[in-house]
């Protein structure tokens, strides 16, 4: 009997162990193994320039969408608004922001300036060749009455007031194309000016290229956003700067979120899911310092080389 007791006493602290040894290991993984992906990561709504016309409301609900794009695709909320986050959203206005209004802007008024001129010349060149035919009409009325021995005085005072007539008619359409000629050189002299602006847009796109900028020195994080040409693009920058600080590169995949040149998709490739489950995926602790790290030299190397 002793020795059974024994038998079973051993047993049980041998289960106890082994019990204990399985938490531990789980609790030892938990500590040194982790994703950035476990929990959300806070962030608040940083400066926002005036000049931009956008309100918090506005710019909250942009980084709501922007960041849906990676939380919907995971199953699980990735980032949250904390307005005591150290992790600063932002929106800079700068020369580039300045320019690419200015461009808009002058887009559109061309643009009008277009769709007014068409009708204009067309009406203009209707109106001509109806002149030229009646020109003909009369011209040809004169050379049959000459060819006919020339005309009565009635007949000869109607053809001087149709010519009269045509010769009023022929001074306004003159005036016509004198103003339309001018409207045209100021057209085109616009246009000059227009070409002048996306050269400069794009000297400062080369010196400064980046539409928004994530930057991470190890203690703060923060977001900024420079440029803001449509309401889609925004969501895309966001989109991308946020995949940034979950701890994705750039891919080559042009048609990618996280593709280093802007572009319009908000949707995710295969190449924007792979980043996305690759760095969602659990790593020790030490993997993620040194690529935090790696992160933050690359970081201050680009800062230094935009500058």
């Amino acid at each position: 009997m002793k020795k059974i007791g024994w038998i079973i006493l051993i047993v049980v602290v041998l289960g106890i162990g082994l019990v204990n040894r399985e938490t531990l290991v789980t609790q030892a993984n938990a500590v040194l193994y982790q994703s950035p992906c476990d929990s959300p990561i806070p962030y608040r709504i940083g400066t926002i320039d005036s000049q931009f016309n956008m309100s918090e409301a506005e710019f909250t609900q942009a980084i709501d969408e922007g960041t849906a794009v990676w939380s919907s695709y995971y199953g699980k909320q990735l980032f949250v608004y904390d307005p005591k986050s150290s992790f600063t959203v932002n929106l800079i206005y700068d020369t580039r922001q300045s320019l690419n209004t200015q461009i808009n802007e002058m887009n559109t008024e061309l643009e009008q300036k277009d769709t007014n001129l068409k009708p204009e010349i067309a009406s203009y060149r209707q109106q001509s060749a109806k002149l030229q035919q009646q020109i003909n009409d009369l011209n040809q009325k004169i050379q049959e009455s000459n060819e006919h021995g020339g005309a009565s005085e009635e007949e000869y005072q109607k053809l001087v007031a149709e010519q009269e007539r045509l010769r009023q008619e022929a001074n306004t359409l003159n005036a016509k194309a004198d103003a339309l000629s001018q409207k045209t050189q100021d057209y085109n002299s616009e246009i000059k000016q227009l070409d002048q602006k996306v050269t400069t847009y794009n000297e400062a796109l080369q010196v400064k290229p980046e539409g928004g900028l994530y930057t991470y020195n190890g203690v703060q994080r923060k977001i900024d956003i420079y440029i803001y040409d449509s309401h889609q693009e925004l969501l895309h920058t966001l989109a991308h700067e946020f995949g940034h600080a979950l701890g994705m590169d750039h891919v080559t995949n042009a048609n990618a979120i996280m593709n280093a040149r802007t572009n319009k998709n908000t949707t995710l490739t295969q190449d924007d899911s792979n980043a996305l489950i690759a760095v969602c995926k659990k790593q020790s602790i030490v993997t993620i310092g040194l690529t935090n790290l790696s992160s933050m030299i690359r970081q201050t190397v680009a800062s230094f080389t935009n500058r």
